[in-house]
C-alpha cells in the first residue's frame, strides 16, 4: 500500500529513471498550472519540474504571504525563486481586492510587511473605507469566548442584527469546545458547519462512555458503546448472547460480563471479556485517588485508545487527539 506522498515519490522515480517514459507525459501535458504555489514541498517541485522540462509552458498561482503549511514541509522558496529555477518568467501581481474593506486591507499590510521572506506587494481595493478594526488581547479561550458573545449582543442590541447573522471562524475544531461553551451558558442558538458540536465527536463520546461506566457500571448504553472500543474483537454476535444471558438472569450487562464462564462462548471471546472486566474494575479502583484529568489519560492510556489514535497517523486521527487534548482542559475545572 502506499499513501498520497508515495505516489508523488514513485513516479518521480519512475521519470528519472525511464526518460521514454517522462518524455510520453511531456507530450501529453503540454501546459501545466498550478494552484497555491506557495505551499508546495520539496517533492512536489521536483515533479513539477520534471513534468515542464525545458518547454517549462508552466503557470503558477500562489502568494507566500499565505504560505501556511511549513509544518507539512512546504517550502516557500519554491515561490520567492520562482524566476531563479525558471528563467524568462513573467511575474503578474494581483494586488486588487474585491472582497475587504480599504480598512482591512491598511491592516493586512501593515502586519505583513514585518515578514522577511516575500516578495513586495501592497493590496488596494475600490470598496468603501469600513469599519475600524478591533483587537482583543483574551487572557484565554474563555475570555475571548465571552468577549465573542458580548459583542454579539451588543450588536444585536444596537444595530438590529439577529444571530444567523453571525459567523465565529477557528482554526480546528478542538477550539470550538470554548465557544460552544459560552453560547450554551447564554442561551444563544448555533450551528457548527464542516463538522460535529464538541461533545457530539465520537473521541468524546467515547470517553464520556467510559466515564459514565466507570461511575455507573449499571449504565448498559454505555458499556455497549466502550466494550469493543477499541477493537477486542467482540462482534455483533457475542454480545447478543451476553446481552440475552443479562435479560435472562435480570442482571446488567456489566454483571453478566462478569459471569462470562456461564454464557456459550468460545474460550477467545470469554478471555476478551474477561480482560475488558478486569480493565473496568483497574480504572474503577484508580479514580478514587485520580483527577479527572489523570482518569482521562489512565483511560486512554490503558484501553490503547490514544496509541491507536497515533498509529492511524491520518488527518482525521490527529483531528481526534487535537479534540482529546482539549478535553483535558475541560477535566482540569472539575
Amino acid at each position: 500500500a502506499m499513501d498520497f506522498d508515495d505516489l508523488i515519490g514513485q513516479t518521480i522515480h519512475l521519470f528519472e529513471q525511464n526518460p521514454e517514459v517522462i518524455a510520453e507525459y511531456r507530450q501529453k501535458f503540454k501546459y501545466i498550472m498550478v494552484d497555491e504555489y506557495q505551499d508546495t514541498n520539496p517533492v512536489q517541485y521536483r515533479l513539477i519540474k520534471l513534468l515542464a522540462g525545458e518547454d517549462a509552458n508552466l503557470t503558477v498561482v500562489g502568494d507566500e504571504d499565505q504560505s501556511i503549511y511549513a509544518f507539512r514541509m512546504a517550502d516557500i522558496r519554491n515561490i520567492l525563486e520562482f524566476e531563479k529555477d525558471f528563467p524568462g518568467a513573467t511575474v503578474i501581481k494581483m494586488e486588487q481586492n474585491y472582497r475587504s474593506t480599504e480598512r482591512i486591507l491598511e491592516a493586512a499590510n501593515y502586519l505583513i510587511a514585518h515578514n522577511l521572506s516575500r516578495k513586495g506587494k501592497t493590496l488596494w481595493t475600490s470598496n468603501k473605507e469600513g469599519a475600524l478594526v478591533n483587537c482583543y488581547a483574551a487572557s484565554d479561550e474563555v475570555d475571548e469566548s465571552s468577549f465573542l458573545v458580548q459583542e454579539i449582543e451588543r450588536v444585536i442590541e444596537d444595530e438590529g442584527y439577529d444571530y444567523g447573522d453571525f459567523a465565529i471562524f477557528y482554526r480546528t475544531h478542538a477550539q470550538s469546545r470554548a465557544v460552544e461553551e459560552v453560547l450554551i451558558r447564554n442561551n444563544i442558538p448555533y450551528r457548527i458547519f464542516g463538522g460535529l458540536r464538541f461533545y457530539e465527536r465520537m473521541e468524546i463520546r467515547d470517553t464520556l462512555a467510559y466515564f459514565r461506566v466507570l461511575d455507573n457500571t449499571d449504565d448498559s448504553v454505555s458499556l455497549k458503546r466502550i466494550i469493543n472500543v477499541p477493537k477486542r474483537g467482540l462482534g455483533d454476535r457475542t454480545l447478543s448472547k451476553v446481552e440475552a444471558f443479562a435479560m435472562d438472569h435480570g442482571i446488567g450487562l456489566f454483571e453478566a460480563a462478569c459471569r462470562v464462564d456461564e454464557i456459550d462462548l468460545s474460550a477467545r471471546f470469554k478471555a476478551a471479556i474477561k480482560d475488558f472486566v478486569q480493565l473496568i474494575e483497574e480504572l474503577r479502583q484508580a479514580r478514587e485517588t485520580a483527577t479527572l484529568t489523570q482518569l482521562a489519560r489512565m483511560v486512554w492510556k490503558k484501553t490503547g485508545y490514544m496509541d491507536q489514535l497515533k498509529a492511524d497517523g491520518t488527518r482525521q486521527s490527529e483531528v481526534r487527539i487535537e479534540n482529546l487534548d482539549e478535553f483535558l482542559t475541560v477535566a482540569q475545572d472539575y
